[in-house]
């Protein structure tokens, strides 16, 4: 109950007055070992999200990137193991093909070489040796005679890959069987990039 008194005869202003009291007490939570225990946790999984980021992964990948180095390795020392003897095996080739020349220094098809002192040469001497140099071939052989040297010189300048032949010596031993009769036959080639033409 208010009693209002009014001494000079003005009337008081009236002011809030508080008609109850809140006795709510809020309580701090922070300090509560429950939630202290979700903050611990909280940071635990941050910190091993990133120690997985930042350390598992990038040494997985450095593991993975290792076995594939190793795996690549191993391939490639098996390659080389079999190429090992190439040196060797391009130039046992290299006798037998002009692959390795340029296109200006190619020369006759080796095998179309064969193939004429085959049909000629080979069919009517002993062949002592044959060294074919770039567009020189240079033959040793006996067994015919000086008229059929020329015949033979003649017949081998009618294939196409052959641009002239030289017979350089015939030495005839004091009997005049023909079989001791040495000749040296040198055949110069036709070049392709004369086209045909020397």
């Amino acid at each position: 109950m208010q009693i209002e008194f009014n001494l000079n005869g003005k009337k008081k202003d009236a002011y809030p007055t508080k008609t109850f009291i809140n006795l709510y007490y809020k309580e701090d939570k922070t300090t509560r070992p429950s939630t202290i225990a979700l903050y611990v946790l909280f940071f635990a999984v941050v910190l091993l999200a990133m120690a997985k980021l930042f350390i598992y992964d990038i040494m997985l990948e450095v593991n993975e990137a290792k076995a594939s180095y190793e795996y690549n390795q191993t391939i490639l020392e098996g390659h080389l193991a079999q190429i090992k003897d190439y040196g060797e095996v391009n130039e046992q080739y290299s006798l037998y093909s002009y692959n390795y020349l340029n296109e200006d220094e190619k020369l006759c098809d080796r095998l179309d070489i064969l193939k004429m002192l085959e049909e000629t040469v080979f069919l009517q001497s002993t062949v002592d040796s044959v060294v074919i140099t770039d567009d020189i071939v240079s033959l040793s052989f006996r067994g015919l005679s000086l008229e059929a040297v020329a015949l033979l010189a003649k017949d081998i300048e009618t294939y196409d890959i052959v641009a002239k032949v030289d017979v350089n010596t015939a030495s005839l031993s004091a009997t005049e069987d023909k079989s001791n009769l040495t000749t040296k036959m040198v055949i110069t080639l036709m070049s392709q990039e004369a086209g045909g033409e020397q």
